[in-house]
Formats: C-alpha cells, sequence, structure tokens
C-alpha cells in the first residue's frame, strides 16, 4: 500500500480504518477521505452529516489530529471501541450533543425511535436471522 496513513477512527493501517486520510501519490495536491465504517444499512446522507457534525464539532474544540500510526490503534492505550451493538450505537448518537444539536429535535427523536424498534423487534435474533427478515429492505 505505501505512504504513511492518518487514522482518524478505530481500525488497522491496512486499510480496515473507519476512517483514512490519504495523501496523493502522484499529485502531491490531491487526497482522498476514505469513510469505511458503514454496512450496507446505513443512510449515506445521514452518516455523512454525522461525520461533517462530528468534525466540525471537533474544531470547534480546538482538537488536532493525532500523528499517524503504523500499529493496530486498539492496542494503543486509551482506545475506545465503537459501540458493538445497535442498541449501543442508539445509545451512543442519543447522547452526543454535537450529532443531536447538529440533526435537531425531529431527526434525533425519529433515528432514536426507529433504532430502538429494531433493537426490540430483533432481540435475541441471530445475524442470519435478521439478515432473512431485513435484507428485501434495503
Amino acid at each position: 500500500m505505501g505512504g504513511r496513513v492518518r487514522l482518524l477512527g478505530a481500525g488497522e493501517p491496512g486499510g480496515r480504518a473507519a476512517v483514512r486520510h490519504r495523501r496523493g501519490r502522484l499529485r502531491h495536491h490531491a487526497a482522498n477521505l476514505e469513510i469505511k465504517c458503514f454496512d450496507a444499512t446505513a443512510n449515506p446522507y445521514l452518516a455523512l452529516a454525522g461525520l461533517l457534525a462530528a468534525g466540525r464539532a471537533g474544531l470547534a474544540a480546538g482538537g488536532a489530529l493525532p500523528e499517524p500510526v503504523d500499529v493496530d490503534p486498539a492496542t494503543l492505550p486509551g482506545a475506545r471501541r465503537l459501540p458493538a451493538t445497535l442498541a449501543e450505537a442508539t445509545d451512543a448518537f442519543a447522547g452526543d450533543p454535537a450529532l443531536t444539536g447538529a440533526f435537531g429535535e425531529a431527526i434525533t427523536d425519529t433515528v432514536v425511535a426507529v433504532r430502538r424498534g429494531e433493537s426490540a423487534l430483533f432481540a435475541g435474533a441471530s445475524p442470519e436471522e435478521i439478515v432473512r427478515a431485513t435484507v428485501t429492505r434495503y
């Protein structure tokens, strides 16, 4: 793959980072922002809006990008895992003032209600059962 990778999210330098910034090889003024933390059920418009809101909040707080890493970031001290379940992700979204502020009350309440309903509907279901029930919906 070559080149240093600046990880903006959890993942590995080999291409599995949630969000990566890569400088162009042939044109040094070019760059790509790769967003890889969604699955096929994510609403791409809401996901991108959430990333932009989080970035804006980071800039407003004076945040800075960490130095590039050449190891699995999960092994670094203080590394936090992304939510492992839909319920955890919904709670994280509902508790994030940057996201809820950016989306506003109506969208936030709708997303939370729909996701909590899905969590309840599929509680105890295996991943295969969830796929069978939802594969034609998306």
